[in-house]
C-alpha cells in the first residue's frame, strides 16, 4: 500500500463492508507490517488478531473427542414437578393481589342523598341550616332515648349484683 491516506480509505470502505477480497489482502498486509502511521495504530490490534487466528488450528484428535461426546449416553436431566412449580406461581399471584389490594388508594364514598348545593341569598341559606340542625338534633335525640334505655336495663340488673 502506497499510502496512509489510501489505508485509511480503505478502512472505512472495509467498516463499510464495500472492499474486494483484493482490498482486504492489502489492509491485511499494511496493518501486519511494524510501520504504521500512528493515527492508524489502533486499528493494527485488529488485523492482527485475524492474522493470529488463522494460525490456529484444531488439536489432534478434536474429531474422535467430538464423536466420544456424540456417542456416549446422555445425562438425565430431572424435571420439576410440575405441581411445585404452579405452587410457586400461585404463591406469586396471591402475594401480588394482596399488595394491589392493600396498596391501592381508597377514595371516601359519598353520603346517600347528600347533594352541594349553593345558596346565594343569605334568608335561605339560614333557612337551610336550621333544617340540618332540626335533622342533626333528631338523630341526636334517638341516640339519647336509647341510650337512657339501656342505662336503665343495666341498673335494674347491677340491683342484683349488689
Amino acid at each position: 500500500m502506497s499510502s496512509p491516506m489510501n489505508a485509511k480509505i480503505l478502512l472505512e470502505k472495509y467498516f463499510e463492508g464495500k472492499t474486494t477480497l483484493e482490498e482486504e489482502a492489502r489492509l491485511r498486509e499494511y496493518f501486519n507490517q511494524n510501520e504504521v502511521e500512528e493515527f492508524l495504530k489502533p486499528y493494527q490490534p485488529l488485523f492482527q488478531f485475524f492474522e493470529h487466528e488463522k494460525k490456529l488450528t484444531l488439536g489432534s484428535g478434536f474429531g474422535q473427542k467430538l464423536l466420544a461426546q456424540i456417542e456416549s449416553p446422555a445425562k438425565l436431566v430431572p424435571i420439576r414437578n410440575w405441581r411445585r412449580t404452579a405452587l410457586r406461581i400461585a404463591a406469586v399471584a396471591v402475594v401480588l393481589i394482596a399488595a394491589f389490594m392493600l396498596l391501592k388508594p381508597h377514595e371516601p364514598k359519598p353520603h346517600r342523598g347528600a347533594t352541594i348545593i349553593e345558596i346565594t341569598n343569605p334568608d335561605m341559606a339560614y333557612e337551610e341550616t336550621v333544617e340540618a340542625l332540626r335533622f342533626l338534633s333528631s338523630k341526636l335525640n334517638k341516640g339519647k332515648e336509647k341510650t337512657e334505655r339501656e342505662v336503665a336495663k343495666a341498673n335494674s340488673i347491677s340491683k342484683y349484683f349488689n
